[in-house]
């Protein structure tokens, strides 16, 4: 039976309670049983890290392909708005006309363009306000040993692997 992380780390918790039961004695079956449980968990972990190797390609390449994506997406977006233009100036020169089974013409909008923004009464002003704490500068002043109310400074356990 393949053991996941989780089952191994149960194991070597038990196999540490019993050694602690036993005040300390390790008999060779517990040591074999230490020894295989070492074993397991370096396999595992070697499978966990290829996985992450993996994984870490998988992201960067996807990362290429999106940025890729989106740059052909602009091009092609430039191309429509230019041919869209031209068939514009074709049908205000021409009026409407026959593009095949298609009609081309031109259909009237409106939309508003500001021209002097001083002289625009503020009941139209949208005012967008964003607010956030500036963490990295909490954490200096904390480590300085400044007091900084409404925060606390947590470890954490980062992967490193060599």
């Amino acid at each position: 039976m393949k053991k996941n992380l989780f089952t191994i780390s149960q194991e070597r918790l038990s196999i540490e309670s019993l050694v602690e039961q036993m005040e300390g004695e390790l008999t060779p079956e517990i040591e074999e049983a230490l020894n295989i449980n070492e074993k397991d968990l370096s396999i595992k972990g070697e499978s966990y890290i290829i996985m992450l190797e993996k994984m870490h390609a998988a992201i960067e390449f996807n990362k290429r392909y999106k940025e890729q994506a989106e740059a052909n997406i602009k091009r092609i977006q430039k191309a429509k708005d230019r041919l869209e233009k031209n068939l514009l100036d074709a049908a205000v020169i021409f009026g409407e006309f026959d593009a095949g089974i298609h009609t081309v013409g031109i259909r009237k909008s409106d939309s508003l363009v500001i021209v002097d923004e001083e002289k625009i009464d503020n009941k139209y002003k949208k005012v967008k306000v964003t607010e956030s704490w500036d963490i990295a500068g909490m954490k200096k002043a904390y480590k300085a040993g400044e007091k900084v109310d409404g925060v606390e400074l947590q470890e954490k356990n980062n992967l490193k692997i060599k």
